[in-house]
């Protein structure tokens, strides 16, 4: 018998032997994967904590906790003698010809619309804008400096005065709608009113011009 005869039953056996070994692989993975609980995608864990978001909401009550309205500021004294201001600004009061001399407002800003009536000595009342439904806000505030000669005589008194605000929150312009005060408290009133801040007024959610009164009480006795 040559060694080829020889050779062909080892061929044979191995190659047996690989096809059987094959079926065993793959009646082994067969029966993992028949065993093996299905593959389930889960979402990537962080390892730090995640951030916590403060919720309004009552506990136990599921609903939203509306913000409160903010406390009403005390009035504010610039000293024993001092002047009281008012914090909401207020629809501005019926339009008066603009006093002469120091009292005097400044010129309107390119405002032409709403000009009101002549007075009988022949001036032009201010232009009034009334057309907003959320007034102006006041950002910065200055109390006015009450005058060492108007302590002296003890001079008291109101002064209300409108104020224009443009889109912009600016000034325009200021007037004395009415006043039980002496002349000193009322410029001194008049100079604080032009150091003061706003946001503008809006209509619909756009600015626009607004015309609002701004109350000023000078007082000696601060227990008011």
């Amino acid at each position: 018998m040559s060694l080829a005869d020889e050779a062909r039953p080892l061929h044979r056996g191995y190659y047996r032997r690989v096809e059987v070994a094959f079926v065993l692989a793959l009646a082994f993975h067969a029966g993992v994967f028949a065993v093996a609980p299905p593959y389930v995608p889960r979402p990537y864990r962080l390892r730090e904590p995640p951030l916590k978001l403060v919720s309004a909401s009552v506990v136990g009550t599921g609903e939203a906790e509306a913000p409160s309205p903010p406390a009403a500021a005390a009035p504010t004294v610039a000293s024993r003698a001092g002047a009281f201001i008012t914090e909401q600004l207020e629809p501005a009061a019926s339009v008066q010809t603009p006093p002469s001399g120091p009292r005097a407002s400044h010129p309107e800003g390119g405002g032409s619309a709403g000009s009101g009536p002549q007075s009988d000595a022949g001036e032009v009342a201010p232009p009034v804008f009334y057309a907003f439904d959320t007034p102006p806000r006041t950002t910065r505030r200055v109390v006015p400096e009450y005058p060492a000669s108007a302590r002296a005589h003890g001079a008291e008194g109101t002064v209300v005065l409108n104020v224009n605000i443009d889109e912009r929150g600016r000034i325009m312009r200021v007037w004395v709608a009415q006043s039980s005060a002496p002349e000193r408290l009322i410029q001194a009133a008049i100079d604080a009113i032009y150091q003061f801040e706003f946001s503008p007024g809006s209509e619909h959610g756009h600015p626009v011009k607004c015309t609002v009164a701004v109350p000023f009480n000078f007082s000696l006795n601060t227990s008011m």
